[in-house]
């Protein structure tokens, strides 16, 4: 039996939810930008430097919102909720959009920051001057 062809970058992994009131107010206001956030805590990379889409930690590439049921007006209003929030940064390219976990008030995908430092080479918090 053939392995089914991998589609993310990163493959299988974990994605920490909390349960908070944040968490309840986003998906009070639009529940199409609760799903977006999901998608968003799914893609994103986790390092180290950057993926074949050119995000670094904590961004994922966007750019098929057809594929999961939006049109264009209910992700681009799905991304001004979450702006809105603060949970996310927004970077528009010619093929998609890069969007930015700022916040781990909802999902945490667990970055691995002494990785990502140190092969970018930059000193670990440790080894930073006081």
């Amino acid at each position: 039996m053939k392995k089914p062809k991998q589609r993310s970058d990163h493959g299988n992994g974990w994605v920490k939810m909390h349960r908070s009131e944040m968490m309840d107010e986003v998906i009070a206001k639009n529940k199409n930008a609760w799903c977006l956030l999901s998608l968003v805590a799914k893609r994103a990379w986790r390092g180290p430097l950057q993926n074949r889409h050119g995000c670094r930690a904590g961004q994922a590439f966007i750019g098929d919102y057809a594929t999961y049921g939006f049109t264009r007006m209910q992700y681009r209003i799905a991304l001004q909720c979450l702006k809105h929030f603060g949970l996310i940064e927004i970077t528009a390219t010619k093929k998609g959009t890069i969007i930015t976990l700022v916040s781990p008030e909802i999902f945490d995908i667990n970055i691995d920051q002494s990785v990502t430092d140190r092969l970018a080479g930059q000193p670990r918090a440790s080894q930073r001057p006081a």
